[in-house]
């Protein structure tokens, strides 16, 4: 059981992205540097095997707006079962990307769930750049040759006109 934990480890500091494995009756599976860090649980125990509240309310303590625990809970019970993704502003002014994927055994059955983050902070602030550093806009200029007035049949006076051919 060792080296299956171990290998999973390693699998989970390899990934770019912070991650956590919750268990199917809520504990913790492994859990990557990235995601203790990007959290900042090093006062939780994130331990396998240790609860999965404790993390869940020390990372949800960190969000802008914290979320309704009973929508919480919901989402984290259908996340077992369904690929979620959503992004979320944090109190310090980062906005995180999560996304859960549902885990299974060899036979088809969930035993738990990936959870995966990332700080998308730069991204969205280049998406939202490029209307604040675009130069100014210059002023139109006519495409067409000036329009010159076409004679009046009754008078000798020009009268206006809007024709582009020249008189």
């Amino acid at each position: 059981m060792d080296r299956a934990r171990d290998r999973l480890q390693a699998v989970l500091e390899a990934l770019p992205r912070a991650a956590i494995v919750q268990g199917g009756d809520a504990h913790v599976v492994a859990v990557n540097r990235r995601f203790i860090e990007m959290f900042g649980l090093d006062g939780v125990d994130h331990s396998p095997g240790a609860p999965l509240g404790p993390v869940v309310e020390e990372v949800a303590g960190r969000f802008a707006v914290p979320p309704d625990p009973s929508a919480a809970r919901t989402t984290a019970l259908a996340a077992r079962r369904v690929h979620r993704a959503a992004e979320f502003p944090l109190a310090d002014g980062r906005i995180i990307r999560r996304e859960t994927a549902p885990l299974y055994d060899a036979d088809g059955r969930p035993f738990g769930s990936l959870w995966t983050a990332e700080d998308v902070t730069e991204g969205r602030r280049r998406e939202h750049a490029p209307w604040r550093t675009s130069p100014p806009a210059r002023p139109l200029e006519p495409s067409c040759p000036p329009c010159r007035p076409a004679p009046s049949p009754s008078s000798s006076a020009p009268a206006p006109s809007w024709s582009n051919s020249p008189s």
